[in-house]
């Protein structure tokens, strides 16, 4: 089991301290044969352990290692220990009995079996190689102060800067421990110190190049620092090194329990630099596993990857026999309500624009613009209601979806968004007038589609066309006007057949 920055918080202490009995992958071979590399050495069953040679004594010390490693039995463990110290006595300089004796060791010590102190010696008394291999005594409190976090009657939690401290102090005693800088990252995350937080992880691939959790952090740590920064879509470099990392985490270790979770960011990954198919097939793997209390889910990459490549009827297939939800459901409990929410609903009367049903595309936005405080919204919705009103006049009035267009209050919402408003609302504004205002190319894309929208309205659809391509051209693939944009150039809106 590989530590994540989602189910670090859910693991035990004991747990933990187990990863130390490990070799350096921490999510390879497990406990019970590490200590069983070498090929066998036969003993006399009679022999006294004085007379025993250093390899006997090493063997016979494997062998009780893994027989308390299957019982759990505390003495034979500490026999184990003593068979190993009398090996290391004759063998001082064996780097191998050094690190076998040193995890047992510290095993013993995470167990409260053996004091700290001798933990600390003998660590004193390990040869570089060794350290290079092993964790050393501060991540016992590491890992102690990372498992507190957890709710107790009895410890109180570790503040972020004793945290921090302890894990300087392992760093410090182990630099080239993989687990160490990977907690780090991990503790930099949570305190938002998102590059800081993307330089430990690194350094930890640095370290072990193959480490799964290590990849699946940088790589989400990628896409946070691009949105965070706003430069999700200007900055695709960033994103592309997302998509790199999540992908080899994801083929590294195709069964890891995280994949959901990390299939769903890639697809959104995948949408945001325009690759399409790619978030197609990854969208389609993470869906297989997507069963919640008997509820078939599906991640909102694949709905938008069908919406972009046009295939309407498949997007309204599955919206119509799943849930949609969004990829941080996986990151953190929320409940499975995703399909009817306004942004679900949207994407499905998306969809069945794209299929040419503006019925159904009118029934969900009257679901939406009654329930939802959203002016991007409403408005969108005010575009489908103008269109299917003209086919269906009769239909449209007796859904009196027109009555929840009612002004936008502009106390709680943006200035750009009062901008807008302003803009539709004004008569005689003129038809550059947004764009002039607009600056970033979110704002860009905003004033382009909501100058469509007005000339559309105003009966100008050769203008509308114009500026919904220009809104496409900026590429910010899944912002909400970029794929409304889409769908309406793609859709039968501009012919003359509307049903």
């Amino acid at each position: 089991m590989s530590l994540t920055s989602h189910s670090l918080k859910q693991l035990s202490l004991g747990t933990l301290r187990k990863q130390v009995l490990r070799p350096m992958k921490f999510h390879s071979l497990p406990l019970a044969i590490l200590f069983l590399t070498i090929s066998s050495w036969p003993v006399s069953a009679c022999a006294e352990t004085s007379n025993l040679s250093a390899l006997e004594l090493w063997e016979k010390g494997r062998i009780q290692v893994q027989r308390g490693a299957e019982s759990g039995n505390k003495s034979t463990l500490e026999k184990a220990e003593r068979l190993l110290k009398a090996a290391r006595s004759q063998m001082p300089d064996n780097v191998n009995l050094q690190v076998e004796y040193y995890r047992l060791l510290y095993h013993l010590v995470g167990e409260k079996i053996f004091n700290r102190a001798a933990l600390e010696k003998e660590f004193s008394l390990l040869h570089p190689k060794a350290k290079e291999v092993i964790h050393s005594p501060a991540m016992l409190d590491v890992l102690d102060a990372f498992q507190r976090d957890g709710p107790s009657l009895f410890t109180e939690p570790a503040t972020p800067e004793e945290k921090l401290r302890l894990l300087k102090l392992a760093i410090k005693q182990q630099p080239k421990s993989t687990l160490a800088w990977y907690l780090l990252s991990v503790h930099q995350q949570k305190e938002k110190h998102d590059l800081l937080a993307l330089d430990a992880a690194l350094m930890a691939l640095e370290l072990e190049e193959e480490n799964v959790s290590a990849l699946y952090q940088a790589g989400e740590l990628y896409t946070v620092i691009a949105e965070r920064n706003g430069s999700v879509y200007e900055e695709t470099e960033i994103l592309g090194k997302a998509a790199k990392h999540l992908a080899k985490a994801v083929v590294k270790a195709p069964n890891h329990r995280r994949n959901t979770y990390s299939l769903n960011l890639l697809g959104q990954t995948y949408i945001r630099l325009g690759l399409f198919p790619l978030a197609l097939e990854v969208s389609k793997k993470a869906k297989r596993w997507m069963v919640y209390d008997g509820v078939l889910l599906h991640p909102v990459a694949l709905t938008d990857a069908l919406i972009y490549l046009g295939k309407g009827d498949d997007a309204v297939e599955l919206m119509s026999k799943s849930q949609e939800v969004d990829v941080e459901f996986f990151s953190q409990p929320l409940m499975i309500n995703a399909a009817k929410t306004p942004q679900s609903r949207s994407r499905f009367a998306a969809a069945n624009i794209l299929k040419g049903n503006w019925k159904r595309a009118y029934t969900e936005y009257v679901k939406i613009v009654k329930k939802s405080d959203s002016p991007r919204l409403k408005w969108i919705g005010q575009w489908v209601h103008h269109v299917y009103g003209n086919k269906s006049p009769r239909f449209v009035k007796m859904m009196k979806m027109e009555e929840a267009f009612e002004p936008i209050s502009e106390k709680s919402v943006s200035d750009w968004i009062k901008k807008i408003n302003a803009y539709l609302t004004d008569t005689n504004s003129d038809e550059m007038t947004l764009v002039k205002a607009s600056s970033g190319i979110f704002q860009q894309v905003d004033a382009h589609f909501y100058t469509a929208l007005n000339l559309w309205l105003n009966g100008d659809p050769e203008g509308s066309i114009r500026h919904l391509n220009e809104a496409v051209k900026f590429k910010v693939y899944g912002y909400r006007e970029h794929v409304w944009a889409t769908v309406f150039l793609k859709s039968d809106l501009f012919s003359e057949n509307k049903g």
